[in-house]
């Protein structure tokens, strides 16, 4: 796979493109993949992006990871991923960047994408730490993105990982509740997932399914939350809604009440509006 960089071109407010590589097409070139920036997204990442077929995905800058988490919506080939990691091991296209009064000498593009998060990045606090040589070049350790397929498994799912920033809070002083409960921001978008919320128990997420029969099942409710399960019943709609790319957070978080004064007809007359809304836009 041949690699082509090109200087940084600003896209919106908070998304730039950092370079692009080229898939082969039998003996030639072929269709150019984007490397870009989103510095209003977090953790730190970079999104893949090829216009003919929509192929997207996004990889973490801090590890060998997809973004969002393990659920990510696409993932790359293998011959991709080898085409992303010589993107980031060529020459940089600058010899060196100044950024918050320090000049950084740049070897390859991988240095060049971790400056340009931090230029684009809107929080400090997730920025990274740069560091210099003795020489002045930028110090930063790419992660091993040969694995980067290797950490998926299609056959289970695991929950140890997911990013704070894929989730919606619901407060259990809201709610009466004796667990927070998480909204999984992402929805349908998480593949081969059923529809699903979280328990906060402590350190951990546990899943809660929102089918009709979740009462009955005790697969994913081993401490048996009863409230809980009384809850998403009395806003199963809700939830669903949410699930199904029908409400966005604050639009669900809104309607999400207290368990005793949960009002049926209000969520109901919501959900017709938002419904109708929808339709509308088909």
């Amino acid at each position: 796979m041949s690699v082509k960089t090109h200087k940084t071109r600003q896209v919106d407010s908070s998304v730039a493109t950092v370079g692009r590589f080229y898939e082969k097409d039998g003996n030639r070139v072929g269709e150019p993949i984007k490397v870009q920036i989103v510095g209003d997204v977090f953790p730190p990442h970079v999104r893949i992006l090829r216009k003919s077929d929509g192929v997207q995905a996004c990889v973490r800058l801090d590890k060998a990871q997809y973004f969002p988490s393990r659920w990510h919506v696409q993932r790359l080939t293998d011959e991709q991923v080898d085409g992303l990691i010589e993107f980031f091991r060529s020459p940089s296209d600058f010899s060196a960047v100044r950024l918050d009064g320090t000049t950084y000498k740049l070897k390859t593009m991988w240095d060049y994408t971790i400056v340009a998060w931090n230029r684009e990045c809107d929080d400090v606090c997730m920025r990274f730490a740069l560091q210099r040589d003795s020489d002045g070049y930028l110090a930063s350790q790419m992660p091993d993105y040969t694995k980067l397929n290797q950490s998926l498994s299609s056959a289970k799912i695991t929950y140890d990982d997911i990013d704070t920033c894929e989730l919606a809070r619901v407060a259990k002083e809201d709610t009466g509740l004796m667990y927070d409960l998480m909204l999984d921001s992402l929805g349908k978008d998480r593949r081969d997932v059923p529809p699903h919320i979280f328990v906060c128990v402590g350190d951990e997420l546990v899943p809660l399914p929102l089918s009709s029969n979740a009462e009955e099942s005790g697969a994913n409710d081993p401490n048996g939350f009863a409230c809980v399960r009384k809850y998403v019943r009395a806003y199963q709609s809700v939830l669903l809604a949410h699930h199904n790319k029908l409400l966005t957070d604050r639009q669900a978080l809104d309607l999400l009440g207290d368990i005793e004064t949960a009002d049926s007809e209000l969520v109901n007359s919501t959900l017709r509006k938002v419904n109708a809304t929808a339709k509308k836009y088909d």
